[in-house]
């Protein structure tokens, strides 16, 4: 298949540089062009680029609301595929919870740090003021419904990854081509996977040597910091290394410059946002014709493996053909994205995420000026060893490790084990596209679902009646919640005031890994007995024994790590990377 393809696309070239014929026969059209044919064409393209002009009025305006409602997250419901795929992630998410896998998104500090029970709370809450379109948006209109609503957004990123991989898994390489061949002829040219250039060995030794700096400085901080957060102080930015801070400053300022052009208002302004997702968009979106569903629920067993995985993508790419109005900070809609739903190029560096942050956070699904002013900056990022040993990152932990604090108390000290039970339920109720529950809830499902037997409406497959499904909910009030909603299989629960994560400033996240003997198979975690290499006084040992074991592997490392460590600048370039 691939030969052959390889033939038509050297054919196709050929005929479209060769000159007309004297009889004026035109050439053959070329296979691709063609199907495109029901796609944007590049005059099209260059309309709708001259439209937005028109529109720029409207987007001013827009920004002088969104400044005006800072205090908005959310404009407005959430409708169409769109309400489907935060549906789909809810449901997902109550599951994750559930059984205690992948509910615990490194990149959301704040959100991992709350207890489970606070956590399916806010996801209930802002999932019925999203969905539900009776419902007051008003009540969600808080930053502790934001961070559930970029909850659920990791939520769907966990499972379009898991999907990635699993494609893999299931068929392997060879089978994949075979199997796929009529999902790469409905491709454009520009969708194929791109082979990443590998990690060269003196690229890795370089890259261990830094994460080995980094560790060290970020240990040494990791512990300054949870000191002054329990003694309540604040960063003073007076005793923070000037070599650092100024080299910290510096690289700010060269980033400003390259900005400069990119302000809103003008030309620059607008090429620039059309430019920044350039890697998504760049190459126009395929076809209408290549959106060639898999069945939702086929007869035979291996199709439905194969829809299985699919079904998280077919459920974004619903969703980006939906969304057709442009928004600040993204003025292309979501439909021109240069893949569909065919698409597997890796679950990292992914168009997949790129797509999925465009469309949770810049497409005017959030008020992106009410997050802007530091409440994104606040939940979104992981607290890593760059965030602790680079000092312009202080505050923010201090903000996090304040925000779980007063969040946590104010949770923890009005808990219901009942109404955890009931925001379990409402969940199911609203998004499950199942008909299945634990033992103890079969009762009421079965009323639920005479409920929406009478109101014409059934959950089984279908999405959708977001608000008939919470009305038949309520109905049922007086069913009690005696159990967790999900299977057998779930992990109890400690009380929220019990629950401790190690995620956030007291934990162990940030510096652990060279907080730990470095001898093969050992990595002794007590810190009590753990020694520093003389030489370099980066990399630890649990005794002489493991220090003398290690030696064949440290003594390339030992005397450049020493040298590194005392270079105050080199440290800076370090620690400060991720700038």
């Amino acid at each position: 298949n691939k030969k052959k393809r390889s033939q038509q696309k050297k054919l196709a070239r050929t005929e479209r540089t060769a000159p007309a014929s004297s009889g004026g026969a035109s050439a053959k059209p070329n296979k691709t062009d063609a199907r495109r044919s029901d796609s944007y064409s590049s005059d099209e393209r260059e309309k709708f680029f001259s439209e937005l002009w028109k529109v720029m009025p409207k987007l001013q305006a827009n920004i002088k609301k969104s400044n005006e409602d800072f205090n908005i997250f959310f404009p407005g419901k959430l409708k169409g595929a769109i309400a489907r795929l935060f549906a789909k992630g809810c449901e997902s998410y109550l599951e994750k919870v559930s059984t205690h896998c992948n509910d615990t998104p490194e990149s959301l500090p704040v959100w991992i740090a709350l207890s489970p029970q606070q956590r399916i709370k806010l996801t209930s809450e802002v999932m019925v003021g999203l969905l539900c379109e009776d419902e007051p948006l008003e009540n969600i209109q808080t930053q502790q419904h934001f961070l559930a609503y970029l909850g659920v957004w990791k939520s769907i990123e966990v499972d379009i990854n898991i999907e990635l991989d699993s494609e893999y898994d299931m068929f392997g390489d060879d089978v994949q081509v075979e199997r796929h061949s009529a999902i790469e002829e409905s491709c454009p040219p520009e969708l194929t996977n791109k082979s990443k250039r590998a990690e060269t060995e003196e690229e890795k030794v370089d890259r261990r040597r830094k994460d080995a700096i980094k560790n060290k400085i970020a240990s040494r901080q990791k512990r300054r910091l949870a000191k002054k957060a329990e003694k309540g102080l604040d960063i003073d930015a007076s005793k923070i290394d000037e070599s650092i801070k100024a080299g910290i400053r510096a690289k700010e300022e060269a980033r400003k410059k390259t900005d400069t052009n990119n302000q809103f208002g003008g030309k620059d302004m607008m090429q620039y946002l059309i430019e920044r997702n350039a890697d998504v968009f760049e190459g126009g979106p395929p076809s209408q014709s290549s959106r060639s569903y898999l069945k939702p629920h086929p007869q035979d067993k291996e199709d439905e493996d194969m829809y299985h995985i699919y079904e998280c993508r077919i459920l974004c790419d619903d969703a980006f053909q939906d969304h057709e109005d442009p928004s600040i900070p993204n003025i292309l809609p979501l439909k021109l994205l240069n893949f569909n739903w065919k698409l597997n190029d890796g679950a990292s560096d992914s168009k997949w995420l790129r797509a999925l942050y465009i469309l949770f956070i810049e497409a005017g699904l959030v008020n992106y000026y009410a997050i802007s002013n530091g409440v994104l900056d606040l939940h979104l990022g992981e607290l890593t060893d760059e965030t602790f040993a680079n000092p312009d990152h202080h505050q923010r932990i201090m903000n996090i490790k304040r925000t779980i604090q007063l969040w946590r108390s104010a949770f923890d000290d009005s808990y219901d084990e009942t109404q955890f039970y009931l925001n379990q339920r409402i969940i199911y109720a609203i998004c499950a596209e199942q008909e299945w529950a634990a033992t103890t809830h079969q009762g009421w499902l079965n009323h639920f679902l005479n409920i929406c037997h009478e109101d014409n409406f059934s959950i089984d497959g279908v999405s959708g009646n977001y608000q008939k499904r919470l009305n038949a909910y309520r109905s049922l009030s007086s069913f009690d919640a005696p159990t967790t909603f999900y299977h057998s299989y779930f992990v109890s629960r400690p009380p929220p005031r019990e629950y401790d994560d190690k995620n956030n400033i007291g934990g162990d996240l940030a510096g652990y890994y060279y907080e730990s003997c470095r001898a093969h198979w050992c990595h002794s975690y007590s810190k009590k007995d753990l020694m520093k290499c003389s030489r370099c006084k980066v990399v630890k040992y649990c005794s002489t024994e493991c220090q003398e074991k290690d030696w064949v592997n440290h003594k390339k490392d030992c005397k450049i790590l020493a040298k590194m460590i005392k270079d105050k600048d080199k440290v800076y370039r370090i620690c400060g990377e991720d700038l």
